[in-house]
């Protein structure tokens, strides 16, 4: 007797269709906005970099008993000094750092810094300021317009792994003791970026 091959039916491979649409409608979206998140991470790292450079110049400046506006010298740099920090200017902040010209913008009014993403969709809401002013501040970092501004998945950009949208500034001042119990409106500990009265060893 022969045995009857048998294949699915129509009800079977139309249901699998649907099962691989509904699938695909739910995941691709979260891969397409993979370069929005790209430029909200590069953003966020340049933040840090930015903050790291201030409390850099800050420290060789206290470290070397220098009067408050006296310039430092990063890596064979000199870089202007105000208030303790580097200046809002291209001889200040912009030469203590390094940046790619065709992945950052920088737009100087002194005492203001503003960092851009330069591929962002919307440069005014993909950036951050750095201002000297009597103390020196990194702002936090917008990066709704470094891409779309929800997600499939209904996140808010920037709200999942590095710096969230709107959260705490950098205070170069505040003390690590200070900084730690601190928190701003969004309940995000703000960070120990310096302690105000340390030596160098």
């Amino acid at each position: 007797m022969k045995k009857q091959k048998r294949g699915f039916t129509l009800i079977e491979l139309i249901v699998v269709i649907l099962i691989l649409g509904i699938l695909a409608a739910i995941a691709a979206p979260k891969f397409i906005d993979i370069t929005s998140q790209a430029r909200a991470a590069s953003l966020n790292g340049l933040r840090a970099a930015v903050s790291s450079a201030a409390t850099l110049a800050n420290a060789l400046q206290v470290a070397a008993n220098l009067a408050s506006n006296a310039s430092v010298t990063v890596e064979s740099v000199q870089v202007t000094m105000a208030n303790r920090y580097p200046t809002g200017d291209a001889a200040g902040i912009l030469a203590a750092i390094r940046t790619d010209a065709g992945v950052y913008t920088s737009t100087v009014a002194s005492p203001v810094v503003t960092f851009q993403v330069t591929a962002a969709s919307n440069l005014a809401t993909c950036q951050f300021l750095y201002t000297n002013a009597n103390p020196a501040t990194v702002g936090p970092s917008t990066t709704s317009g470094c891409g779309s501004a929800t997600a499939a998945d209904g996140f808010p950009r920037g709200s999942r792994g590095g710096q969230p949208q709107g959260a705490c500034p950098f205070s170069l001042v505040a003390s690590a003791e200070e900084a730690m119990s601190a928190r701003c409106s969004s309940g995000v500990i703000r960070s120990p970026i310096r302690s105000r009265g340390f030596t160098l060893q």
